[in-house]
């Protein structure tokens, strides 16, 4: 990685996004599986407020495929969303 870039820099407190999170939450799957190739983080923590793991981003955002793939190569489906308007339950606990 290009000038030591820290891929797993945890996402800004108010709505901020680690880059695998933006990656995943514009669609871009490219960039998404070179991230994840490069070690970043699958898991990070969803910023405090407004923030989404890479999982819910993809659901959230309608990006099927990527949602697939993620789930696929064992995203986390418990990590929790922002403390603050984070929303969006993708399963209901039974």
């Amino acid at each position: 990685m290009a000038a030591n870039a820290d891929l797993n820099a945890a996402a800004g407190k108010y709505g901020g996004r680690t880059a695998l999170q933006m990656a995943v939450e514009t669609g871009r799957l490219e960039i998404t599986t070179f991230l994840i190739e490069a070690a970043a983080n699958l898991d990070a923590e969803a910023s405090f407020v407004g923030g989404v793991t890479c999982l819910r981003a993809a659901v959230k955002q309608g990006h099927t495929q990527m949602a697939h793939y993620l789930m696929h190569i064992s995203a986390n489906v418990n990590s929790p969303a922002a403390t603050q308007s984070g929303g969006l339950q993708l399963f209901k606990p039974s």
